[in-house]
């Protein structure tokens, strides 16, 4: 983990700690022994066991996905076509120009 990473971590665990012991909103120092096992944790088989858990949930909205993204890729299709196409089909550069300068 990168030093940015390490200091969203020690916030996030800072606000657990303090949540979960009724002290919110006062200031926290992780110790070094507390962040160096929550790393290890983290960096052994915690994903290992989050993928195991996991198991084929994600398989089961691939279709749901395909047909959503598929509708909205004709949907922006269309609308673009309506408003930077010219009726033999081909792009009305001077409208799209025009747009995208915000004159």
């Amino acid at each position: 983990m990168d030093r940015n990473q390490n200091g969203a971590l020690d916030l996030l665990l800072c606000e657990l700690f303090l949540d979960r012991h009724g002290s919110k909103g006062q200031d926290c120092s992780i110790s070094k022994s507390l962040r160096s096992n929550l790393y290890k944790i983290l960096r052994s088989d915690f994903y290992k066991k989050m993928i195991n858990f996991m198991g084929t949930l994600p398989e089961q909205y691939v279709a749901a996905y395909k047909e959503s993204y598929n509708r909205a890729a004709n949907r922006l299709i269309r609308e673009f076509s309506n408003n930077f196409c010219k009726d033999d089909g081909s792009i009305d550069w001077e409208k799209l120009v025009e747009f995208n300068s915000g004159d």
